[in-house]
């Protein structure tokens, strides 16, 4: 009997990063979060290791993203440009 190679090898399928609501409560720049809360805890960001745009449309940007390190941990902060909303990415 034949088996196809394509049937025995599959891939996981890649999965969405979780993405959770979070407040900024305050920016550096004007531009840079300072800090925010998330899950009810207020975290203050240490540094911001990177930051980029992610384009969904040909010509807008849509989201600002940055890496950030907290006493917590390093994560990515995402806004959301069309509606003004962060979200945090594991």
């Amino acid at each position: 009997m034949f088996v196809s190679r394509s049937l025995t090898r599959t891939k996981p399928l890649p999965r969405k990063p979780r993405l959770d609501k979070v407040t900024v409560k305050s920016k550096r720049f004007g531009h840079f979060p300072s800090s925010f809360t998330w899950r009810g805890k207020l975290h203050h960001v240490d540094a911001v290791e990177r930051c980029w745009t992610i384009k969904q449309d040909r010509d807008k940007t849509s989201l600002y993203c940055f890496r950030i390190r907290t006493t917590a941990g390093r994560y990515v902060l995402q806004q959301d440009l069309k509606s003004k909303r962060w979200y945090i990415r594991k």
